[in-house]
């Protein structure tokens, strides 16, 4: 669609451009299909190159497995040397049977060689032919013995031959170079014939001499390593053969040569099996001799070089063979050769370029279709874009240039695609002056921002002047707006020790230096109009008019912030302390909760020993250590009841639920540190009943903690939480992993020690974990270090039904026999159950003194086996104890003697645990908080028993 004619210059010049916007369009046409062209023309060029590639590499490979076929041929060969070898020598000097050989070893013929032609018809089938050089019955005897040794090998070469059709024979020669012997058995005659020899006698020895015997001995092979020959032509008429020999020691000593000879004709049948009849293949030695090919030749050895198709010269294949597995290309042919591992011996594959090709194209053809296909789509497509675009633009640029003028335009001519956008257009024009208009009034709403803001605002000129001053400034530096516009800002805001800074960078920006602090938020000293200095955030932007630099500062005070944060840090001060001294408390009730047993037996000992003594002295002194040790019963009972918190408020808790709580509070100190978390949290997690607030405390402490491991270290930072349940171990568990350094092996077992840290001076208060497995105790769970390889892994775990304490008893306590009385019935037995023998004892001579029977048992399995055989009037019992404690045993006199179930007094140094204080006030036994004295365990015992 073109243009109306213009009418006048600006038309004119309108329609020049959209000419030259056309041509420009052509040309951009043209610029983008040639790229197009060439890119799919080096496409298809590199796909060619790789299909080529391709073809090579499985050449490569065909080339390769006929190798190694070749190679595992050789491979069986050898070992079946080896086993000739291994069998001879193990039986050279060892008694063996005489073999029928050894009885038939005859002359041929008077003055000729001994042979095995007498031997009878019916054995020859298993035997061998024996040669020997003997000149006379000792000679001949001497023969038969060396036959003899070597008895064992002769029948497996005979299964050799028999069983593997590439084997003509195998055989051995003496070292003595007395003996040859041949399987399968023949005839002499048939090897004279053959042969064209006079005498056997004259020919023996020169066999001794050939490569085969003569490269196996041990001055030839020092190294005693088995061997192959070259190919030869077999005298007796089988064709190429090569043979693979091997060295006998027996005892240290060469006694004898065996081997096989291979016929060459298999490796013919190997080669040619699965070729596709496209160029030749070969297998050579290494002097270049031809054992096996795809092409038809006579029976004869025949070099490579001879072999060769035309246009292959000889040093290319010797290129080939020089470097295995590496493609040569030369004369329009394509070759590679593998040498075989256990054989001197290579494959060698030569391909006619003219083949490659022939299969190369086929591949080739889906690609070049594909590539024609996106030419012919690309250029469809840019006709149908300036059809459809580019055309109708030019339009609408014509029609636009009209409406600038102040005309109406013909909006009609226009395509409709493109008759919303002269719309919006011409609304744009219209709205220009409507925008010229609010221009003013939004440079005075500016000023209204300025004037109003929050923010202290200061402009300065490129000399540092003040050209403004906004209401903020004044309040904050006390300067009015008409005192400080035209000084200089380092004398109304920079204090005095700042000047000489400010004014360096003030006129190293004016020659064009560099703008240091542009853009970024500092924090500094200012000065009020007073002289007092305090701290601001000052951000500083440049801004120009007119071809003039302008400066502004946008200050914040930060007075109030500061004193914020100092609070928070004398907060954070005081927190840390209160950590420390709950840490401390739970320390202190730990060590006098161990006291306690030490100071019963002191109490007991000592109320004893005043009851024992007569001397008014020594009485007064038993009385003092007596005294003493209450006094110090009575600081652990403040320690144990100062050290024990409050009971939480249980209910349902969704450990999940925390562990996204805990994040989206430290949400934001985790990105600002560059850690990833990554959640691995099981969904329809179990509820549990437990203190919604400690575990949360709890979650969040190793979270914290995996956070200022990460931060100290410039690793990548990572951290993984993971929960998940498991009904059959009834536990709900937790685990958070990090990518840290880690915990050394030798801090493993202190990182739970209240106010261990192996953080740095100010970084942590060495309690975190230490409350955290409290927590997690309290709650009837436990907190562990798990081993790992890189950074450290913190298991939560706890029980399904909340709190793992004491359970109540149950109400189907069921009824047991009493056992009998005493026969008098005056006895009062009572059945003292402690595990530490010490308290156990004083118990005994407390009780004792007080006219009671006292039998002593160290747990409670003991305890209820001793009430299975006497009866007893009460039980005093320890609450805790290793193996079946005080609760445990309770429960099971309930079920066995529940006579005595109301009759046990408990004895413990922690009774103000509230799962103590549940069990007791369930039971409704009597009980006594050690240390106690013998009055009131006497009086305790004599209730329950009387009660």
């Amino acid at each position: 669609m073109s243009a109306p004619p213009p009418r006048d210059a600006d038309g004119a010049a309108a329609a020049a451009a959209a000419r030259r916007l056309s041509r420009h369009a052509r040309r951009v046409v043209l610029l983008l299909a040639l790229p197009v062209l060439v890119l799919v023309a080096l496409l298809a060029w590199r796909q060619y190159g790789e299909q080529r590639r391709a073809l090579l590499d499985e050449l490569t490979h065909e080339a390769l497995a006929r190798a190694q076929a070749v190679d595992v041929m050789a491979r069986g060969t050898a070992d079946s040397v080896a086993q000739l070898a291994d069998v001879a020598a193990r039986g050279w000097n060892r008694p063996n049977l005489r073999p029928p050989e050894a009885d038939a070893l005859a002359p041929r013929r008077p003055g000729d060689s001994y042979t095995t032609d007498a031997l009878a018809p019916p054995l020859r089938a298993d035997a061998c032919l024996a040669i020997t050089t003997a000149l006379g019955p000792d000679d001949a005897a001497r023969a038969a013995a060396t036959l003899t040794r070597a008895a064992p090998m002769l029948p497996v070469g005979r299964a050799l031959v028999r069983v593997q059709p590439r084997y003509r024979w195998s055989y051995l020669f003496s070292a003595d170079r007395r003996l040859v012997t041949i399987c399968p058995w023949a005839d002499s005659a048939d090897f004279v014939e053959k042969l064209g020899l006079a005498s056997l006698r004259e020919t023996l020895p020169g066999w001794f001499d050939y490569e085969l015997f003569a490269g196996i001995t041990p001055e030839r092979d020092p190294e005693r390593v088995a061997r192959w020959t070259e190919p030869y032509v077999d005298a007796g008429g089988s064709g190429l053969m090569v043979s693979h020999t091997a060295p006998v020691y027996a005892d240290g000593s060469f006694v004898a040569m065996t081997g096989l000879d291979v016929n060459l004709a298999v490796f013919d049948d190997l080669v040619r099996d699965g070729f596709d009849g496209r160029g030749s293949a070969w297998v050579v030695d290494r002097q270049g001799n031809v054992l096996a090919g795809t092409d038809v030749h006579a029976p004869e050895l025949v070099n490579i070089d001879r072999r060769l198709p035309s246009g292959l010269a000889p040093a290319d294949a010797r290129r080939a063979l020089d470097t295995p597995g590496v493609l040569v290309e030369a004369g329009g042919w394509v070759l590679v050769a593998h040498w075989t591992e256990h054989a001197p011996w290579a494959y060698l594959r030569a391909l006619p370029e003219v083949d490659l090709q022939s299969r190369l194209w086929p591949r080739l053809l889906p690609f070049i279709g594909v590539g024609v296909v996106l030419c012919w789509v690309f250029l469809f497509s840019l006709w149908w874009l300036r059809r459809e675009l580019i055309e109708p633009a030019l339009a609408l640029v014509n029609d636009l240039v009209e409406l600038s003028r102040g005309g109406a335009g013909d909006a009609r001519r226009l395509h409709p695609l493109w008759q919303p956008w002269r719309a919006l257009v011409a609304r744009v024009l219209a709205a220009s002056d409507a925008a010229r208009a609010r221009e003013s009034r939004s440079e005075a709403f500016k000023a209204a921002i300025v004037d109003n803001a929050l923010a202290a605002i200061i402009t300065a000129d490129a000399d540092g002047h003040i050209v403004e001053f906004n209401p903020a400034a004044e309040a904050m530096f006390g300067w009015r707006r008409g005192e400080a516009i035209g000084r200089l800002v380092s004398d109304v805001v920079v204090p005095p020790a700042h000047r000489e800074g400010h004014l360096r960078g003030m006129r190293r920006l004016k020659d064009g230096g560099p703008a240091r602090l542009m853009g970024q938020r500092l924090e500094m000293s200012a000065m009020r109009r007073d002289g007092r200095e305090f701290p601001v955030e000052m951000m500083l932007t440049r801004i120009e008019i007119d071809g003039e630099g302008f400066y502004t500062a946008n200050l914040v005070d930060l007075t109030e912030r500061r004193a914020t944060e100092d609070e928070l840090d004398r907060q954070r001060e005081a927190l840390r302390q209160a950590e420390k001294l709950s840490a401390m408390g739970s320390l202190l009730a730990c060590v006098a909760h161990e006291l306690n047993n030490p100071l019963a037996i002191v109490m007991g000992r000592a109320a004893l020993l005043e009851s024992r003594c007569a001397d008014p002295d020594l009485r007064g002194d038993a009385q003092s250590i007596l005294g003493a040790a209450e006094r110090c019963g009575r600081i652990v009972r403040t320690f144990l009841a100062m050290a024990r918190q409050q009971p939480g408020q249980r209910g349902e808790v969704d450990l999940n639920q925390l562990v996204r709580g805990a994040l989206d509070l430290l949400g934001y100190s985790l990105r600002t540190a560059g850690i990833r978390v990554e959640l691995r949290l099981a969904p329809d997690l179990p509820l549990i009943d437990a203190d919604a607030d400690q575990l949360a405390q709890l979650v969040l402490n190793l979270l914290v903690n995996s956070q200022q491991a990460l931060s100290l270290r410039d690793i990548r930072r990572e951290i993984a939480v993971e929960t998940g349940a498991s009904r059959d171990s009834g536990q709900i568990w937790l685990r958070v992993i990090d990518s840290g350094p880690g915990v050394e092996p030798a801090l493993r077992e202190r990182i739970f020690d209240p106010f261990f840290t192996t953080k740095p001076e100010g970084v942590g208060t060495g309690v975190g974990l230490s409350v955290s497995r409290s927590i997690a105790r309290q709650h009837g769970g436990d907190l562990v270090l798990e081993p790992s390889v890189v950074g450290a892994v913190f298991r939560l775990s706890l029980p399904l039904g909340g709190l793992g304490g004491a359970a109540g008893l149950g109400p189907d306590a069921a009824s047991a026999a009493i056992g009998p009385a005493d026969d008098d019935g005056a006895i009062r037995r009572v059945l003292v159950v402690d595990d530490e023998p010490e308290i156990a004892a004083m118990m005994r001579d407390m009780l004792e003194a007080g006219g009671y029977e006292i039998a002593i048992a160290e747990d409670g399995e003991v305890a209820l086996e001793i009430l299975g055989e006497a009866r007893f009037e009460a039980v005093v019992s320890d609450l805790r104890m290793p193996g079946m404690d005080g609760p445990t045993l309770f429960r099971a006199l309930r079920r066995r003697h529940p006579r005595l179930a109301s009759r046990v007094v408990f004895v413990t140094g922690d009774t103000l645990s509230p799962a103590v204080e549940a069990f007791l006030a369930e039971s409704g036994c009597g009980h006594l908080a050690k240390p106690f004295t013998a009055a009131s365990l006497l009086a305790l015992v004599r209730q329950t028993v009387e009660g």
